[in-house]
């Protein structure tokens, strides 16, 4: 199997599992893969230009998701894409502004199994 094809593998299965994916990619080797990304009733949201932008826009869909009379909106996948580490650190993760989604969901791409070192 190949890497792309494990990932359009694995990542749905974390987004039924968790509904909320934080994806670290230190090395930003999948940040063009992730522009093609697309899942069921799932929202990609990237912080490769703006983290501002990125964290507004998942909370946004974050409280759609929790409160929404919208059975589509009600039930949507979030992805957000990191391309930058997450912190090893308690102090690091509490400064991070996606620790609270990849707590409240799954985080991916923090582990050695789950990165691609370049």
């Amino acid at each position: 199997m190949t890497l792309s094809g494990f990932l359009q593998q694995r990542l749905p299965e974390l987004l039924s599992e968790r509904r909320i994916v934080v994806w670290y990619d230190s090395e930003r080797a999948f940040e063009e893969f992730v522009q093609s990304f697309s899942a069921p009733v799932c929202t990609v949201v990237s912080a490769a230009e703006s983290t501002l932008k990125a964290r507004r826009q998942a909370e946004a869909i974050y409280r759609k998701m929790n409160e929404s009379d919208n059975p589509v909106e009600a039930r949507a996948n979030l992805l957000i894409y990191i391309p930058r580490p997450r912190g090893t650190s308690s102090e690091a993760r509490r400064r991070d502004p996606f620790e609270v989604f990849a707590v409240a969901g799954v985080a991916f791409g923090d582990t050695e199994g789950e990165r691609l070192h370049l």
